[in-house]
């Protein structure tokens, strides 16, 4: 297996279990359940050695924030239509 180095800057997207809390992007603080997290690599320059940082976090069962508009346009079609067919009983 062929190993890359990351370099400064580098970014990446993982899913993982929250063994430990961590602070996601609405507000709450999620712990024990699956996060979906942005890391972007620093490179420490005191000591060395650089680390992954997490530049944004969410909650696995939630959707991209980026998605939910089309999430909701169908939505909002959809009862419109029921609205524009069902009988005049209002």
């Amino acid at each position: 297996m062929n190993w890359r180095t990351a370099k400064d800057g580098d970014k990446r997207t993982r899913t993982y279990f929250a063994w430990l809390p961590v602070y996601c992007d609405d507000g709450q603080t999620r712990w024990l359940e699956h996060v979906t997290v942005d890391e972007v690599y620093v490179w420490g320059s005191y000591d060395g050695a650089g680390s992954w940082s997490i530049t944004s976090a969410r909650p696995e069962s939630l959707p991209d924030p980026d998605d939910l508009g089309v999430l909701f346009a169908e939505e909002d079609k959809r009862r419109e239509r029921e609205y524009r067919d069902e009988p005049e009983a209002r």
